[in-house]
Formats: structure tokens, sequence, C-alpha cells
């Protein structure tokens, strides 16, 4: 059987041998599959079908996304094709909370100001915040969410979920559903973007929502930036109505220079690295490894969408 995996996304040494211990053929990133595209049978990667009409790979069967969001791949068209595609869920989660719960702790410690006083050689008292009573409320209760509900739990917090029905989730002290939301919004002083992009999620943060938050809370996006209105989100965090934002996805990868963002008071500017860490790849690797052997022996893959 022949394999092609599309991305530069790395994967640990030994990855490609790997794949032939499993006994395919492996078609490597340098080589074009649009020469014979009806002779590829499995498929790795994310970025392939952004660009490219699956429709030529007639005899594909099975594609192993190396992301957890799918928003921009034709998944219901390859799933008519009948290839069997699914995504990256668990490999990310961990660094993504790490960077969620970093951006929260520099909110409440106004970092970013103690950095700017640092820079102008300024000796200035400040009142900070502590953790403890925070009201906290993450968009999306997946795997991501819980990751992060983890790591937030030790600091005496109040967690509350959102999702599409309100049912109760592990790790969380709460949940509603999410359209309960713009009624609620005002009562956290942290929200947290897990979202994938979807018709429910597509600019849910428009300008009405992020003027219904708390005054002064915090915004942290790692969902995805079609989301958002990063127009009204600069606006907001200029006018100190928002009193900190952190985002790591954009409506448009990399980031226009035009974009008010890279200016906006109190905000920080990500280039989309918050799921990257020193394990991710050997993650990675594991789980799609782990799904290829289940395929080709007609076993139940993990993370089939």
């Amino acid at each position: 059987m022949k394999l092609f995996y599309s991305d530069a996304r790395p994967y640990p040494a030994g990855f490609e041998d790997e794949l032939k211990m499993l006994g395919f053929d492996v078609v490597s990133p340098t080589q074009n599959p649009l020469d014979h595209p009806e002779s590829i049978d499995l498929m790795i990667g994310s970025n392939y079908f952004v660009t490219h009409d699956p429709a030529p790979f007639v005899n594909l069967t099975f594609l192993q996304l190396n992301s957890a969001g799918y928003d921009k791949i034709p998944v219901s068209k390859l799933k008519d094709m009948g290839v069997v595609v699914c995504n990256a869920r668990g490999v990310y989660g961990q660094p993504i909370a790490e960077w969620v719960v970093m951006h929260w702790l520099i909110s409440l410690k106004q970092a970013i100001e103690v950095y700017r006083m640092q820079t102008a050689k300024s000796w200035k008292n400040r009142s900070v915040k502590e953790a403890q009573d925070q009201e906290i409320l993450i968009l999306g209760t997946g795997d991501i969410a819980n990751e992060i509900a983890k790591r937030m739990c030790p600091f005496n917090v109040k967690i509350t979920g959102v999702n599409r029905d309100g049912r109760s989730v592990p790790n969380f002290d709460t949940t509603f559903a999410l359209k309960e939301l713009k009624d609620r919004i005002s009562d956290y002083d942290c929200v947290i973007l897990t979202l994938p992009l979807n018709q429910d999620s597509r600019n849910l943060f428009c300008s009405s929502m992020i003027d219904a938050m708390k005054p002064g809370a915090t915004l942290i996006n790692i969902g995805r930036g079609g989301i958002l209105d990063e127009v009204a989100l600069a606006r907001a965090l200029n006018e100190g109505r928002i009193g900190y934002s952190a985002l790591d996805v954009f409506e448009v990868e990399p980031l226009p220079p035009e974009s008010p963002l890279w200016d906006a008071k109190n905000s920080v500017v990500s280039p989309h690295i918050s799921y990257s860490g020193q394990y991710s790849k050997e993650r990675l690797a594991k789980l799609t490894l782990r799904n290829l052997d289940k395929f080709i022996h007609q076993k139940e893959t993990e993370n089939r969408l």
C-alpha cells in the first residue's frame, strides 16, 4: 500500500522507517503525489487538501490529520469518497494548556506593564491580583479545554465550561449551553476560547459579545481566528474595556502588518505556536502509527471524524 505524508510538521527521527516496517511504500513530502494520485492509498497530513482537490485520489482510503482542527479541510467530500478521516485530538492539549495558564497569570500579575516599567527604568509600586476565586469561562469542553481546566484547578478558581447542550464534564465546576453565553458572559474574569470553527462559532465574539464581557476581563484565544472580531477586540483593548488578551490564532495567518492587534494595549500576538512542545512530535507519531496499524487490521481507529 502506498502512503503519502504531506506536511513538513516534524516527526521524530526514524518515523519513516517505522512506517516502512508496517509494510507501506512511503511517498515522501519531496515527491508530487499528483503525478500518480490514483496510486495513493493512505495519507498523513493536514495541509495538502487545504489547497488541492481530493477528487483525483480515487483510491485513497485513510487520512490521518496532524492537526486537531479540520475546518479548512473538505472532510465531508473526503468521507463521501469513502475515506476514513482522523484528527490529532489529544496530541497538543498539554502545551496549549501551559500556554493558556501562562498568559492568564501574566494578566493577573500585569507582567507586560512590569516589563514596560523595566525597559523605562521606572520603579513604581503596582497592585496585582491573586488567582484565588477568579471566575474562569472556557468555551469548549473537549481535550484541550479539559487540559486547561486540570491545570487551573489547583489555583482555587471556579471553572465553567460552555458546550452545545450544557452537559456536565469532568474537571469543570459547572457548565452551560452555548445559547446562554450572551446573558452570562459578564460574570467572568477570564474567557478562554477553545472552540473549533463552525457555523455555531464563526463570528461568535462579535463587537456586542466583546462589549458584554466583564470590564477589565482577560480574553485568550487558542481556538480559531474566525471566532472573534479582531478589530472590535483591538478597540476594546485600547479603550480599557478588555484588560488583557493573548491570541495564538487569527482570521488571516500570518497576521497582516496593518492589523490593529499588533499595537493594541495589553495584548500579546503569538504566531500560532501554542501547540509546540518537545514531546508533541512523539505523541503525534505514536497516534499516527497506532491508527495506521488499526486501520490496516480493520480495527476501530482513534479520533475518527
